[in-house]
């Protein structure tokens, strides 16, 4: 058996630092913009979200942008429509 060792997480390692241990956020060119009067705490945009960004508030989803790569993973699965990816402003 092969035992494979990284700094990194990942499906075939766990490792120190976790994946969530760096923001990795500044190169995103679009970010989801949750409209939580709309949402219907489905939980598909936290499902479908390839780096877990996305948040359950308890009566609604958000997303944490320090890790969001702006995929648009979300607003696309969404069955309400309630996410919207909008450009980014220069920082």
């Amino acid at each position: 058996m092969v035992h494979y060792k990284s700094e990194y997480e990942g499906p075939w390692a766990s490792a120190k630092p976790v994946l969530f241990a760096y923001p990795t956020a500044d190169w995103r060119a679009v970010r989801p913009v949750f409209n939580t009067a709309i949402c219907g705490h489905c939980g598909i945009c936290y499902l479908q979200c390839p780096v877990g960004s996305v948040q359950d508030k308890g009566t609604y989803c958000d997303v944490d942008l320090s890790y969001c790569k702006g995929c648009g993973l979300c607003a696309k699965e969404c069955p309400n429509e309630a996410i919207m990816m909008v450009r980014e402003e220069n920082k």
